[in-house]
């Protein structure tokens, strides 16, 4: 039903996507970076409803920064919960050390976050534009709509589609990612809190707002990977990503540009140990690694605030885990060698049989922070339709597929680059090309095993973010 002859829609949505991704390259660069980490102020609160700074995540803005520099980022955003009163605290405290930080560490850009408590429950990053009204926009945001601080009980979506359109009224606009989406799942392939119809419904009330969501949770060291104590993760990716034709899919399947990105979820690193916070005379180690040191997002962008949201915004992203790659450079073309379209961007393929894309990867030539090597054995070329059918699917995108599989003994590496060139047979009018890669000899990533806990440096992936096409 999704082949070429029948589909005739035109997916107004996806032929926005280059709107406002048009730019001149020549100063963009991938830039690695982290938004979802946290500081002391996420904190907890005694019997009295004092707040415990450090209760929660242990380290200031400045160490976070500082260690996210280390590990090879440039740009951060520290994300703290929103508990009662926690406007206020970010107010008051976070955000006059927040100022300190980008003048000591002024070779980093560093955004003022939040992890929004979502009224729907669940949790998503919010990303605030650097302006003078960021600190009162941050006050004003999380007073409305955290759903603990304004002990919102009933009608929760109608409060989360309200959230949303509040933030999009901006001439500025911020950004919103889901975290850990399928973390309250408790089995595959069904969602609970963050479902994809939710997630279409955020989608479309603000488009250039809530973009996306993380396809890696953070929590890589913890010992349920990613802290999926139910559902788990698949590959240390959440399930939505890591399933060929699962939600993610369908998401894009429906027409609706969507990103993902990896992150570390920062609270307490594993090499050190912490009370128990049930039981303060017990000690265990933390579940996370510092900003960037497993974990990263890249992003192509110039080296400033509004640029790398930019790239955040219209889907010039890859993930990583443990620097198995550096760089992700795609083309999709009508004919070899042209100039087409790159990842977030939409290809108009003026009738043609076949598509050629053209693959130049960065390859890891020194350790990473393991002191491991990582050598991509393989990478997974995957295609979907695009077709308003797919939007009545039950969270899948029955079309979506592994065209191709390319081994390690099929390409060269010269100068620190993999140049693949594959081509991709048209079967639908509107379809997306999406890549993944692992140093694995797995076909498909797999489940976490709490019997048989995987290594979580010897199972690494990257993925990219779609390029669309339309006749």
């Amino acid at each position: 039903m999704f082949r070429r002859k029948v589909l005739s829609s035109c997916l107004a949505s996806l032929l926005a996507v280059s709107v406002g991704a048009d730019a001149d390259d020549k100063d963009r660069q991938w830039l690695a970076g982290d938004h979802h980490v946290h500081t002391h102020w996420s904190v907890t609160f005694d019997m009295d409803g004092n707040f415990i700074k450090g209760g929660d995540a242990k380290y200031s803005y400045l160490k976070n920064t500082t260690m996210g520099k280390k590990f090879g980022l440039s740009w951060i955003v520290n994300t703290d919960h929103g508990d009662p009163g926690h406007s206020m605290i970010n107010f008051e405290h976070a955000y006059p050390e927040l100022l300190e930080t980008r003048e000591v560490v002024d070779d980093m850009v560093i955004f003022y976050g939040h992890e929004w408590n979502i009224p729907v429950h669940g949790h998503a990053t919010l990303i605030l534009p650097i302006n003078d009204l960021e600190r009162e926009t941050m006050r004003d945001f999380q007073r409305q709509f955290g759903r603990k601080e304004a002990e919102i009980e009933s009608h929760r979506n109608a409060y989360m589609l309200e959230g949303l359109e509040w933030l999009d009224r901006f001439q500025e606009k911020p950004l919103v990612f889901l975290n850990h989406p399928s973390r309250s799942s408790r089995e595959l392939g069904k969602f609970r809190q963050i479902t994809p119809p939710r997630m279409k419904g955020w989608y479309d009330v603000a488009p250039e707002v809530q973009v996306g969501m993380e396809g890696a949770p953070g929590h890589q060291a913890a010992p349920v990977r990613g802290g999926y104590g139910g559902a788990p993760s698949i590959g240390g990716m959440d399930q939505m990503t890591a399933v060929v034709g699962g939600a993610w899919d369908h998401i894009l399947g429906s027409g609706r540009p969507y990103w993902i990105t990896s992150n570390s979820d920062f609270h307490k690193h594993t090499s050190n140990l912490y009370p128990l916070r049930n039981n303060p005379n017990e000690l265990a180690p933390g579940n996370d690694y510092w900003p960037g040191e497993y974990s990263k997002t890249w992003v192509y962008a110039e080296k400033e605030y509004s640029d790398i949201m930019n790239g955040l915004r219209y889907g010039r992203i890859f993930v990583t885990f443990g620097d198995l790659i550096n760089a992700l450079d795609l083309n999709l073309s009508t004919a070899r060698g042209e100039n087409g379209a790159t990842m977030g961007d939409t290809l108009n393929t003026g009738g043609v049989e076949k598509l050629h894309l053209n693959i130049d990867i960065g390859a890891a030539m020194e350790p990473n922070h393991n002191g491991d090597l990582p050598v991509l054995n393989r990478v997974d070329i995957i295609v979907g339709a695009i077709h308003p059918d797919i939007d009545l699917e039950p969270d899948t995108n029955s079309t979506t597929k592994v065209l191709k599989r390319i081994y390690k003994d099929e390409w060269k590496i010269e100068n620190g680059r993999i140049i693949l060139d594959v081509e991709i047979p048209l079967e639908y009018e509107k379809g997306y090309v999406r890549l993944r890669g692992t140093n694995t000899d797995t076909l498909e990533p797999q489940p976490f095993d709490r019997n048989n806990p995987d290594n979580e440096w010897e199972d690494l992936w990257f993925y990219s973010n779609p390029i669309f096409w339309s006749e």
